[in-house]
């Protein structure tokens, strides 16, 4: 999701919490697996290298829900601190 229609959907329900990526495609998943190859220490590491993650970062969804996080697809969630 483009990060300025993100902002808009946001702005209009801000009591949301959590974001899911269901899963990271073209981009960010080579930007996941070539964080684990120069030695991220974790998936949820590699995942905040990734365009998706820093654009929900932006908007205040820093934390990543560790149980969300799934190896296969590279899917997951955050949440505001």
């Amino acid at each position: 999701v483009n990060e300025a229609l993100l902002e808009r959907i946001l702005n209009a329900n801000p009591r949301v919490q959590e974001i899911c990526t269901p899963r990271l495609v073209s981009l960010n998943q080579e930007k996941t697996k070539k964080a684990l190859l120069r030695g991220a220490t974790s998936l949820e590491e590699a995942i905040r290298t990734t365009p998706a993650y820093r654009a929900r970062a932006r908007l205040g969804f820093t934390e990543i829900i560790s149980e969300s996080v799934r190896p296969g697809d590279y899917s997951f969630c955050v949440r505001r601190p």
